[in-house]
């Protein structure tokens, strides 16, 4: 998610907040995030 117009952030939790984000993109294969290394691939 992109926070203001230059802070990229990742999440792989849903929670309530009072700050605006804009989804950019989606994680697949959730269940594997934390089981060793992340890649983290941006495409357009």
């Amino acid at each position: 998610m992109l926070y203001g117009n230059n802070y990229l952030v990742v999440f792989y939790k849903s929670f309530d907040t009072l700050y605006s984000y804009t989804k950019i993109g989606h994680i697949d294969n959730l269940p594997d995030l934390g089981n060793g290394n992340i890649i983290v691939k941006f495409e357009k």
